[in-house]
């Protein structure tokens, strides 16, 4: 019954929060947070933008985290080996996203998820053995692989789904114009435009597509990867860990290498993109990971999960990563402000 409750809160909150944000955050409103008064200049200061990408993008990995934490700890890991797993993981993963953005695009101040979840695919495992084999024998415990692998894969789809709302503020990984679009993608796109607004969205500098009707494809991602979380969530629960692989992380793929071909923001110059070979390696890997992982007969215990997660250090760890990542994310490199302040003469 408890998991039945939480599977229905998750997704009603997500439901909820998406719903808002599809109608809200393309306009000019909720591109900037804050600006910070930088350095000093002849006509006032040069400001420092924080901004709601950075937000989002933060919030995304701390709710995935906290995720990952609680499916851990129902099959009875250790919290000190999930946070490390987390830790040596984002350790990588962070960063990387910046330098295959930079690679790919050309882009030395944007991000990718699509390439940090590629590495990422690569890096849990590793990770995974490497604590097995150090901090296994003195905590007793080795991690289950095939559940290790399915929380992870259930963390990325609602991570990557979420971030989304932070691609909608900035207005990048845009759809094309709805003029553009055929079939399915068309008649979703006519209902349910996206309308940026702002000269410093990237869609507008980048593409001036400001005010013009695009396809939602951040919203179609967002949507997408929020059922398969809960669905996938679902199958945790009933220790289906093999499977959550390739419904989560298999169909995650298989639609970003689709999506890719109604997107009309810049991906490379190659007709096939960088990030649609790694989503179609990756959705193989997914896809016969059920024949090749180790079974596991735990059992998860979602109260005891909720436990671990309401800990005071595991709060505490879920706030630092949200500080350390809204600030590596959420200070603008590409765009600026001028500050000027004054005294309310009338208020004195």
């Amino acid at each position: 019954m408890i998991e039945i409750c939480f599977l229905t809160a998750f997704a009603v909150c997500l439901g909820a929060l998406y719903s808002w944000a599809f109608r809200a955050l393309p306009g000019e409103r909720w591109q900037f947070l804050a600006a910070a008064p930088g350095r000093r200049g002849e006509s006032g200061w040069a400001g420092v933008n924080f901004t709601f990408y950075g937000f989002f993008s933060a919030t995304a990995y701390a709710v995935s985290t906290g995720v990952f934490l609680l499916l851990m700890a129902s099959v009875g890991a250790p919290l000190t080996m999930s946070l490390l797993v987390v830790a040596l993981t984002l350790l990588v993963c962070a960063p990387a996203s910046q330098w295959i953005a930079w690679a790919v695009e050309g882009k030395r101040y944007g991000f990718t998820i699509g390439g940090a979840s590629f590495v990422g695919f690569f890096v849990v495992p590793l990770v995974i053995a490497l604590l097995n084999a150090t901090l296994g024998p003195r905590l007793a415990f080795e991690l289950p692989l095939t559940p290790s692998l399915a929380a992870i894969s259930i963390a990325y789809v609602l991570g990557e789904g979420l971030g989304r709302l932070a691609c909608i503020s900035f207005g990048c990984c845009y759809g094309k114009p709805v003029s553009e679009t055929r079939g399915w993608v068309r008649w979703v796109s006519e209902r349910c435009p996206f309308v940026f607004e702002g000269k410093t969205k990237k869609i507008a500098f980048a593409s001036q597509l400001e005010g013009v009707r695009v396809a939602p494809v951040q919203a179609m991602t967002a949507t997408l990867y929020g059922v398969l979380a809960v669905a996938a969530t679902g199958l945790f629960f009933l220790g289906r860990y093999a499977w959550v692989l390739p419904l989560a992380l298999g169909t995650a793929q298989v639609w970003r290498t689709y999506s890719e071909t109604f997107r009309a923001d810049y991906r490379g110059d190659s007709k096939i993109t960088v990030y649609q070979w790694m989503a179609a390696f990756t959705t193989l890997a997914a896809l016969v990971a059920p024949f090749g992982l180790p079974s596991s007969v735990i059992q998860p215990d979602l109260a005891e999960g909720l436990r671990v997660v309401w800990r005071a250090e595991t709060i505490l760890f879920l706030q630092g990563i949200w500080l350390a990542l809204f600030f590596y994310m959420g200070r603008s490199m590409q765009t600026g402000a001028q500050l000027h302040f004054h005294v309310h003469v009338d208020r004195i």
